[in-house]
């Protein structure tokens, strides 16, 4: 190789140093101007360099680098080979390998690994476990909460939202049971759901509230319970249905009702809770609604009683002799508080000598008085009076009046 150095303005001197040789910098170029490369180094480009890894100067005169000589042995590689030496073979260290019986021990890929030396082969990682890096001499356990699902990974995955792993070395994760989340990737365990609340599947990373007229009071459930009657819960999200209050009532479940009910006119619930309100007893009314209690019925005057009270009317008091008509001989008995009374035969009088007077119409049961002796002047009787039965006496013709002494019971011909 050729190269120009150093010479005075107008001329030039060419000199080739000859294989690992390079010109002397303080002179002109000759044949004897050369000085030769450093141990260990060769000449390129007309510099002195060093032989790269796994390479040597065999002889002091090469101009080139020689491989380092293979070892010949599996799982051995060679060490101190280097400038101008060859070095030795040993066993390569752990984390390395050698197969193909060459000069290098090369690093165990990522995902495997070798714990032992003189080894030809790296061991992978097994599912649930990790090798993240190269040159390893053990596999790192996955942590609670990840899992590796097949062999040779080089990284742990975290569990997904929903899932859990609580153990390491996991080669997969399990899903949240029913009524039972995880919110977060790389959960070691789940989380019952709260009251008020509930996850009818699994695999589940939030939970659902209850629903109106619904309620949850336990923790970790997969459905929520119906409001009973007499209850009600119009929020979402609750752990407990309320009470009904006075005065109303709730039927069972229905999205439709979300709220008690009042009780009607006529109807009242003294007790909460009640499912149904309960009608007024006779002689009680309530003209409002959500009633706690009926009203009793308003009393009225002697000789009349209290007409259409109940429910929720209040009613109004009625004439007792005005309540129906009864035939002759019979009278409006037990007429009082409500009832209108009915129709009832005047009684006979106890007294053989008594008869039975002002009895009917309406509501007068009459009394009992004494008979008269007879009939006046002109009459003549037709009944006689005695247990009740009144004196009837008729006018005899105005002809014959003058011959009529009111006892004979026939007229004088």
């Amino acid at each position: 190789e050729y190269s120009q150095y150093n010479c005075p303005a107008g001329s030039s001197v060419v000199a080739n140093c000859n294989f690992n040789n390079y010109p002397r910098p303080t002179q002109a170029f000759s044949p004897f101007g050369c000085n030769p490369c450093p141990p260990a180094t060769i000449k390129v480009g007309g510099n002195c360099v060093p032989c790269a890894a796994g390479q040597y100067i065999q002889f002091s005169t090469d101009d080139h680098c020689t491989p380092c000589p293979a070892c010949n042995a599996l799982g051995f590689g060679r060490v101190d080979c280097y400038d101008d030496w060859w070095g030795t073979c040993e066993y390569c260290p752990a984390g390395t390998y050698q197969n193909d019986y060459g000069s290098v021990c090369r690093d165990c890929a990522a995902g495997t690994y070798a714990p032992l030396s003189r080894t030809f082969s790296c061991t992978p990682a097994t599912a649930g476990q990790f090798v993240g890096s190269t040159g390893m001499t053990s596999a790192t356990t996955c942590g609670v909460g990840e899992y590796a699902g097949a062999a040779m990974a080089t990284t742990c995955t975290k569990c997904a939202a929903g899932t859990y792993a609580s153990s390491t070395g996991s080669t997969t994760c399990l899903k949240c049971l029913i009524g039972q989340y995880a919110s977060s990737t790389g959960s070691s365990t789940c989380t019952k759901c709260p009251v008020g609340k509930y996850l009818p599947f699994t695999g589940g990373s939030f939970c659902y509230d209850c629903n109106v007229q619904k309620f949850q009071d336990a923790e970790g459930q997969g459905t929520c319970k119906d409001c009973t009657a007499g209850y009600f819960q119009n929020g979402r999200g609750a752990s407990a249905c309320t009470q009904c209050a006075l005065g109303e009532w709730q039927r069972e479940y229905s999205k439709d009702y979300v709220d008690c009910t009042p009780c009607s006119q006529g109807t009242y619930a003294d007790v909460k809770g009640l499912s149904a309100c309960q009608s007024c007893p006779e002689g009680q009314y309530q003209e409002q609604s959500s009633a706690s209690q009926c009203m009793q019925c308003n009393a009225c005057e002697a000789g009349e009683y209290l007409a259409n009270c109940g429910g929720g009317d209040r009613g109004t008091c009625a004439n007792c002799n005005m309540s129906f008509a009864c035939p002759a001989g019979n009278y409006i008995a037990n007429c009082s508080g409500t009832s209108p009374g009915a129709c009832t035969v005047c009684e006979a009088c106890e007294g053989a000598s008594q008869y039975r007077t002002g009895c009917g119409p309406g509501a007068n049961a009459g009394r009992c008085a004494e008979c008269p002796a007879a009939c006046g002047n002109g009459h003549i009787p037709v009944q006689t009076c005695g247990r009740g039965d009144p004196l009837v006496c008729v006018a005899c013709p105005p002809a014959l009046a003058h011959l009529c002494d009111g006892r004979s019971l026939a007229c004088p011909h």
